[in-house]
């Protein structure tokens, strides 16, 4: 092996054979490199293997062409520079992080995890001790010895894998204020996307997908189902651009002005900073925006599209224009709760409450035939509904459900101490 006239290209007259591994991470060094991906090591014996590569500083080229037959788990973490990576030729689920730098991401036909910028993933075993800690570069971690249980955020375990094929527990982005603009097109896979800091241009095909256009967590519970997707670090972030196809997407925009299109599905979308919670078996359970009477600004005008479906859409702070097509919805305008309740596997819509009835703007709420429950929430909304079963309230409001999903209490819950808060607002079913 060796390099030629220094031109910085590695040739190899033979490769290397090994076979019983567990973990194997490469560290390609500084520069722009172009790397081609087309094989990484599984074992036959079903012991599951990590195959790790990092690009280090440099702007990039990294091309991912990944069978589902006959791979074993692969991460791309292409840390510093504004990077290439184009993973579209692959039926393996990949889990790639963007790192620093503007980069270009395109997943594959599996199912991708897909950061932006800087982010971690943790598995952990039934114990609760991490057994495999992905994102961190290397000069960012403290590899343990073995038997070691890891205490800190940065700290590696030597092993990095037990074995077992398991859901991670939590993935966050991190490093929260570093990153920039990065373009994320994800597959027809069900994706996981984390576009980070920066005004980011996320696209994803059919499937299901959770969606962070800023910084944010999903956390999974012990069973391995979904448990929480929720926005952190809420002052930071940007309007990010989000087009989803067809599917189930759950999306929170976070910071600043987002545009967020989702096509026909049954979606869950809030616009600013917000939590999504679920039960037991993965079905949604808690719907809340949490920016705060403090920080209105951290939220912004969004607009917020769907498709034919049932959609759960939480406007949020600012100027929001709202649209959505046929099916069943419940659409705040601005801040509130969405609340299920019931046994697991059968929970019904219980709760929508307006919150922050002090904060808020007028917004424009458009949709199609269906059931539509709508609270325009504060200032002057423009709000109008096709035919169908409707439930409007302008200002702020509750409405209550009875345990088969029918409207038990109706009300405004502006008061006259606080009658600015409410505002003229034009309501029209047409």
């Amino acid at each position: 092996m060796g390099v030629k006239n220094s031109s910085g290209v590695v040739t190899a007259a033979s490769v290397i054979n090994y076979s019983g591994l567990d973990n194997l991470e490469i560290f390609l060094g500084s520069g722009g490199d172009t790397l081609n991906v087309t094989g990484v090591m599984k074992r036959d014996d079903a012991h599951r293997t990590i195959t790790v590569v990092n690009t280090g500083a440099g702007n990039d080229a990294v091309t991912v062409s990944l069978a589902a037959a006959g791979n074993g788990f692969f991460v791309l973490n292409t840390e510093a520079g504004d990077d290439h990576i184009d993973a579209s030729a692959s039926t393996l689920g990949v889990t790639i992080f963007g790192g620093l730098g503007s980069d270009t991401i395109t997943g594959g036909h599996g199912a991708d995890t897909i950061f932006g910028d800087k982010g971690q993933i943790d598995y952990r075993d039934g114990s609760g001790k991490v057994v495999t800690r992905l994102g961190l570069g290397l000069a960012e971690r403290v590899v343990l010895k073995p038997g070691d249980a890891a205490v800190g955020s940065t700290d590696l375990p030597f092993f990095q894998t037990d074995g077992v094929n398991r859901q991670a527990e939590i993935i966050t982005t991190r490093a929260t204020g570093t990153g920039s603009v990065d373009t994320i097109t994800g597959g027809d896979g069900d994706n996981i996307i984390l576009g980070g800091l920066g005004a980011d241009t996320i696209t994803t095909g059919t499937g299901t997908d959770l969606i962070l256009g800023d910084n944010g967590s999903i956390q999974y519970d012990t069973a391995g189902v979904l448990n929480r997707l929720q926005t952190i670090s809420p002052e930071l972030g940007a309007g990010d651009t989000i087009h989803t196809g067809a599917g189930t997407k759950h999306i929170i925009g976070g910071y600043g002005k987002d545009e967020i299109t989702a096509n026909a599905g049954d979606h869950v979308i809030i616009g600013d900073a917000g939590q999504i919670d679920y039960d037991t078996d993965g079905a949604v359970r808690k719907v809340d925006t949490t920016d705060t009477v403090d920080h209105p600004e951290y939220g912004d005008m969004d607009t917020i599209v769907t498709g034919n479906g049932n959609s759960l859409v939480l406007g949020g702070m600012g100027v929001d224009t709202i649209t959505t097509a046929t099916g069943t919805d419940v659409i705040l305008g601005d801040n509130g709760t969405v609340t299920y309740t019931g046994t697991t596997g059968s929970l019904k819509l219980s709760q929508a409450l307006t919150k922050l009835s002090s904060e808020g703007a007028g917004d424009t709420i458009h949709t199609g035939a269906g059931t539509k429950h709508i609270i325009g929430g504060y200032g002057a909304d423009a709000i109008t509904a096709g035919t169908g079963n409707h439930v409007i309230i302008g200002d702020a409001g509750q409405v209550d459900y009875d345990t088969d999903g029918a409207v038990k209490v109706l009300a405004t819950t502006d008061t006259e101490a606080n009658s600015a808060y409410g505002d003229a607002d034009t309501i029209t079913i047409t």
